[in-house]
C-alpha cells in the first residue's frame, strides 16, 4: 500500500509460496474486490484469506486540534474489534496525540485489549505507546514525520467505555530564524530540533547569524554531539538525505561553506563576512540524533572554504594583542591551487627584529597543513604586496605575536585559480607539458590531451623530461602518466602506467593510428617537476612502435 494526497491506495499482488505476514489492509467503502489470476501452467493450492468489518479511517488533520474516539464511545466498545486510523498532518509537518479517556479492559502486558500508538504508518513503524486499562500518561505523544497510526483491538471478553484522543498538527519547530551576536563575548548555542532526541522527518531549517559589521563568524560543532544520517559508505553521493549546511551570507544562494552529514564532526567554520546561513534538512527515512553547535564572532582561526577571500588578523586594521597564536585552513575546490597576495602588511617596531628570521610576530603560510612544505614566513612590511601559490588546492596560515610591539596586523587576500592542462591538439606537431612545470607537480590533478592528426598520420609522442614522484614494486601511487592510441582511451599504448624519473630520455611512443591520448593523474603535490613532451606526424600510419627504456 502507499499514500499519494492522504488517501491510502490499494494495489497489491500477492504470489509464489510465502503468505504476506502481517499484511492488514482496509477499506474505506463497503466494498473489496479480489481478483485472482492463474495462467495455463503450473497450479498451487491456492490461498485462504480472513477479512471482517472493521473501523477505522484516515484522519485527516486540519490546522485546528480534533478528537478521534473508539467506537459506540461513550458507550461501551464491541468485543472482537479491530480499528486502524491513519492521522495524517500536511507534509512537512508532525502530530501531537494527548490520550484524553482511556478505559479499556486491563491485563498482563496488554495482551487482550488494547490501544497502540505507531511512529509512521506501517505494521513495522516504531510503537510510540500501548496502552490498558485506565491509568493515563500525562505527556502527549510526538511524530517524526506527518502520520501517526493508531491501532485499536479487543477480544472476545470484556468491553469497556473505551477512548478519547486529541490529536493535532504540530509545526516543526525550528526554533528562532534570526540569531544576533553583539559583542565580543558573546557566544550562541545552535541546536538540531528536538534535540538531545532525534530530530524529526521532513524538516527544513534555516537559521541567519548576523554579527557586528567588520566582523566574522566563527561556527564549531560539539564533537559529542554530531549525528546525522548519511548515504551508505559504498555510495558516492555524498550528503543527500539529512544535512546541515553552512553558507557564505544572509541567503540560502550564499557560497558554501560544507554541507555535513554522518558522525565525522567537521572543523571550525569561519564566514567571509558578518553573516552566516545554516540550513538544517531532513528526509522521510531515518532520522538520527542531530547537532549541537557554537557559535561567535570569529577572534582567530579557522577553517575558510571558498573560491576567493580574505584573512586579517585580529582586531584588523586596529592593533592586534599580544600573545596570540592563529591557525587558519584554507580550502578552494579541487583541480586548482590558492594565489595569494599580501594586501597589508604591519607589525610595528621597524628595526626591532630580523626581517630574515622573523622570530617576533611573523605570520607563515605552508602546503596543506601545518606539518606541510614551508611557502615563506613574513614580518616585515616590504612584504607588502608580495605574491604566493600553493601546489595545491589547500593552505596553512599561521599567525604568532609575542609580547612586545605590535601593529596593525595583515590582511591578505587569496583565490581558486584552475589548472591550465590538457585538450585538443589538432595541429600536425606541438608541444605539451604539465602545470607549473618545471616548478612543481601539482596535486588532485587529472589532465588529458587528445592529439589528433590527419587521417593518414600517426602521432610520435617525445618525453624530454619526465619526473614524477616513484612508484613501488612497479605500482604507480601518487601519479601517473597513460596513452592511448584511440579517443575513448580504451587501448593503452604500454601495458604499465609511468611514474618516477628512471628513463632513458628522450623517451618516445608510437601511435597506430591518428590520434593518442596523454593522461596525467596526480593525488599530492610533490617536487617532481612532471613532463615536457613533444609530438609530431611525420609518420605514415602503420604497426605499433615504441622505445622506453629504463636507464
Amino acid at each position: 500500500m502507499w499514500y499519494e494526497d492522504f488517501q491510502q491506495t490499494y494495489q497489491m499482488k500477492y504470489c509464489g509460496h510465502h503468505a504476506p505476514n502481517g499484511t492488514e489492509t482496509y477499506s474505506h467503502e463497503s466494498e473489496v474486490l479480489v481478483h485472482f489470476h492463474s495462467d495455463h501452467s503450473f497450479a498451487g493450492k491456492g490461498f485462504v484469506m480472513e477479512y471482517w468489518l472493521g473501523c477505522g479511517s484516515v484522519f485527516s488533520l486540519t490546522d485546528s486540534a480534533q478528537i478521534l474516539t473508539s467506537p459506540n464511545f461513550p458507550e461501551f466498545y464491541e468485543n472482537n474489534q479491530r480499528c486502524n486510523w491513519m492521522v495524517v498532518a500536511k507534509t512537512g509537518r508532525a502530530i501531537k496525540l494527548h490520550i484524553d479517556i482511556l478505559q479499556l479492559e486491563d491485563s498482563a502486558n496488554c495482551t487482550k485489549d488494547y490501544l497502540q500508538i505507531y511512529n509512521g504508518p506501517e505494521n513495522d513503524s516504531p510503537l510510540l505507546g500501548h496502552y490498558c486499562g485506565s491509568t493515563l500518561s500525562g505527556e502527549p505523544l510526538t511524530s517524526t514525520s506527518n502520520i501517526l497510526r493508531v491501532l485499536f483491538v479487543s477480544d472476545e471478553l470484556v468491553n469497556a467505555g473505551g477512548f478519547q484522543l486529541t490529536v493535532e498538527e504540530m509545526k516543526l519547530d525550528c526554533s528562532s530564524d534570526s540569531l544576533v551576536l553583539v559583542d565580543d563575548d558573546s557566544v550562541g548555542e545552535l541546536y538540531s530540533p528536538g534535540y538531545p532526541h532525534i530530530y524529526r522527518h521532513s524538516m527544513d531549517c534555516l537559521w541567519t547569524i548576523q554579527s557586528p559589521s567588520g566582523t566574522r563568524i566563527q561556527f564549531d560543532f560539539d564533537p559529542d554531539s554530531f549525528d546525522i544520517e548519511q548515504a551508505p559508505i559504498s555510495s558516492e553521493v555524498g550528503c543527500i538525505y539529512d544535512y546541515v549546511e553552512i553558507l557564505d551570507g544572509a541567503t540560502i544562494a550564499a557560497n558554501s561553506l560544507g554541507r555535513f552529514c554522518g558522525n565525522r564532526v567537521p572543523e571550525t567554520i569561519q564566514s567571509s563576512s558578518n553573516y552566516m546561513t545554516v540550513r538544517f534538512l531532513s528526509d522521510e527515512s531515518a532520522a538520527k540524533g542531530g547537532f549541537k553547535a557554537t557559535y561567535r564572532i570569529a577572534r582567530c582561526g579557522g577553517t575558510v572554504v571558498g573560491r576567493q577571500g580574505v584573512i586579517t588578523s585580529p582586531n584588523y586594521p586596529h592593533h592586534y594583542e599580544h600573545l596570540k597564536e592563529c591557525e587558519w585552513y584554507v580550502r578552494v575546490p579541487e583541480g586548482g591551487y590558492v594565489n595569494f597576495t599580501f594586501a597589508d602588511l604591519n607589525f610595528g617596531g621597524v628595526g626591532r627584529r630580523n626581517a630574515s628570521e622573523c622570530t617576533a610576530d611573523f605570520i607563515e603560510i605552508r602546503e596543506s597543513n601545518k606539518t606541510g612544505p614551508l611557502i615563506g614566513r613574513y614580518c616585515s612590511g616590504a612584504d607588502k604586496n608580495k605574491h604566493g601559490r600553493t601546489k595545491s588546492n589547500l593552505m596553512y596560515i599561521m599567525f604568532k605575536s609575542d609580547a612586545s610591539l605590535n601593529g596593525r596586523g595583515f590582511k591578505l587576500l587569496y583565490n581558486y585559480t584552475s589548472y591550465e592542462c590538457g585538450g585538443h591538439l589538432n595541429q600536425p606537431n606541438g608541444q605539451l607539458m604539465t602545470p607549473h612545470y618545471p616548478d612543481f607537480l601539482s596535486g588532485s590533478l587529472f589532465c588529458e590531451w587528445i592529439i589528433e592528426v590527419p587521417l593518414s598520420r600517426r602521432v610520435t609522442l617525445t618525453f624530454e623530461d619526465f619526473s614524477l614522484p616513484a612508484g613501488l614494486m612497479h605500482f604507480c601511487f601518487n601519479a601517473h602518466v597513460t596513452l592511448y592510441s584511440d579517443p575513448e582511451a580504451m587501448n593503452p599504448i604500454v601495458d604499465a602506467a609511468m611514474c618516477g624519473a628512471d628513463y632513458e630520455l628522450p623517451m618516445s611512443f608510437r601511435s597506430t593510428g591518428n590520434v593518442m591520448v596523454v593522461r596525467i593523474e596526480t593525488e599530492t603535490a610533490s617536487d617532481a617537476r612532471g613532463f615536457r613532451a613533444t609530438y609530431h606526424s611525420d609518420e605514415p600510419a602503420g604497426n605499433l612502435m615504441l622505445s622506453q627504456t629504463k636507464k
